[in-house]
């Protein structure tokens, strides 16, 4: 079974912590009858303002097993929230309650590890879903989980579940939960839960976005088809900024004006073809954006699996008015239909009002050289620079490019995505996120499986996620290991990252009082 590192990350001040929800009203009379007082500054610490990060490592029930065919939320043991926004009560900590009615962006993370072999060559796959109010919804299913077990050299024993999403018109005190299950009813092999993450925020109404949902191309309702199609969006949110039509060439999403966009995608796939890959190509005027691909959605039809899911996010960076994007989807294995199985693909695009607090840079290599499927860790080498905010980040093309260096202390949203192409048999390249060359505990991505059967070649990963109280001269990288079968793995699309700062609030400092001789 493969091993998680625990978070070794070390607070030097005793007294100083993040807000922890309804936690920190009975912490703060506590220590004021103690003596001590609260103040709003200087700040120590912060968390992103209107947002809020959770962690879990376990079920609704105290098990970490994922050998289960009928849904579990998720525990979270750990928030690190804005009190005014948002709610994480003890007495139910599976869910996150919502404070404040408006739009929330939601990116979720969950390592998979295989646990206790009993039969090997069998397979799994777990979904993991969004919850409102106890309903699982049809948007944002993550289902990139696919494991081979095996105890042979080619032993695949990790995969990773993602995705990012808008969540619409949530109104104050509904709670939001993520719950998981296997996706077939093949229970040979036992995976358990790594560290799960879930980042939250509220969209304002100040902000440029775009919404929309699909359930089919301009084709048809078949994602598999032979040459790629775009998907037909149906749009929610359209601020000013972007044109688009329900009813005439609903795949366009014109992008009015020169700028940078985020764009964050999830596709849900649906069919009962053996050794099936959907691949999507991010397009700006028909022409693929760079590293605008992906394909972790492998569905291999045996011991009943036949759902997997697709996954994008990065930045779009126009250099005209009212270029075109579009989403096109088609085969990349196996033929035969492939659906969204009743489910809804989703887009989220916002317009950057501008580029500061912005780092964007591509890579095609690691540090060790061109095969992206070391023995050992290597570092992914960010060589081309696509924008930089100089008074934020500092970063070399030239000289230790693996590193980028946060100049300034506060948390970062961190996007995260590859594509890679291989002949060598079920390889499966682990990415994990770092600071300082220390694991993120649960910043990771192992959703990159390629079988080199039935023209199953390609496969990618993608991560949205927060990197939570970083401080100045930080450095942060992305490692790179073989995790399954051996051999070169290549770069199909440059790897991107993206790392934006994100505005924060001031966590209270205690500080003492003297009320007497007794020390505290």
């Amino acid at each position: 079974m493969k091993t998680r590192k625990p978070n070794t990350k070390s607070n030097t001040n005793l007294f100083s912590f993040r807000w922890n929800g309804n936690a920190l009203t009975k912490f703060a009379a506590v220590l004021i009858g103690c003596g001590l007082t609260l103040l709003s500054s200087p700040v120590v610490e912060a968390t992103v303002e209107k947002g809020a990060k959770l962690q879990g490592t376990k079920l609704q029930d105290d098990t970490t097993s994922l050998k289960i065919t009928t849904h579990k939320a998720i525990k979270w043991s750990s928030s690190d929230l804005d009190p005014s926004h948002f709610e994480h009560a003890p007495s139910n900590p599976t869910r996150l309650k919502i404070k404040v009615a408006g739009d929330y962006f939601l990116s979720f993370t969950a390592p998979v590890y295989t646990g206790n072999i009993t039969n090997a060559g069998k397979r799994s796959s777990q979904e993991f879903v969004i919850s409102k109010n106890g309903t699982v919804l049809t948007e944002g299913a993550a289902r990139s989980t696919y494991i081979r077990h095996d105890t042979s050299e080619q032993h695949h024993t990790a995969s990773s579940g993602h995705t990012a999403v808008l969540l619409r018109g949530l109104s104050v005190n509904d709670y939001i939960e993520i719950k998981t299950k296997r996706v077939h009813n093949s229970n040979a092999n036992d995976t358990v839960l790594g560290t799960a993450t879930l980042y939250a925020e509220k969209i304002e109404s100040s902000r440029t976005i775009f919404t929309g949902t699909a359930t089919r191309t301009v084709a048809s309702t078949n994602l598999n088809g032979a040459s790629v199609s775009p998907l037909q969006w149906t749009e929610g949110a359209k601020d000013s900024g972007f044109t688009h039509s329900n009813s005439s060439n609903s795949q366009n999403i014109t992008l009015d004006a020169v700028a940078k966009y985020l764009v964050f995608v999830n596709v849900p796939l649906d069919g009962n073809q053996a050794r099936a890959s959907v691949k999507m190509e991010v397009k700006l005027g028909g022409t693929m954006v760079p590293g605008g691909y992906a394909g972790q959605g492998y569905i291999r039809w045996g011991d009943g699996i036949r759902d997997a899911s697709i996954h994008w996010a990065g930045v779009v960076t126009t250099t005209s008015a009212n270029q075109v994007l579009t989403l096109e989807v088609g085969k990349d294995a196996s033929g035969n239909t492939i659906t969204i199985g009743g489910e809804k693909a989703t887009i989220l695009i916002e317009k950057l009002s501008n580029a500061n607090s912005l780092f964007a840079a591509s890579a095609t290599q690691l540090v060790s050289g061109d095969n992206w499927n070391p023995d050992g860790e290597s570092e992914i080498k960010w060589a081309t620079q696509e924008s930089i905010d100089a008074s934020k980040y500092t970063h070399s093309t030239s000289s230790n490019a693996h590193k980028i260096f946060v100049d300034s202390a506060g948390d970062y949203l961190l996007l995260y995505n590859d594509a890679l192409t291989a002949s060598a048999t079920r390889a499966n390249p682990n990415m994990q996120v770092k600071v300082n060359g220390v694991d993120v505990d649960g910043a990771f991505t192992g959703s990159h499986y390629i079988r080199n059967a039935s023209g199953h070649n390609r496969s990618s990963g993608s991560l949205v996620t927060i990197l939570s109280g970083l401080n100045a001269n930080d450095y942060v990288s992305v490692g790179v290991k073989r995790e399954a079968g051996s051999g070169t793995v290549n770069d199909h699309k440059p790897a991107r990252i993206v790392l934006i700062k994100k505005p924060t609030i001031a966590s209270p400092i205690i500080t003492t009082t003297n009320t007497g001789t007794s020390p505290i």
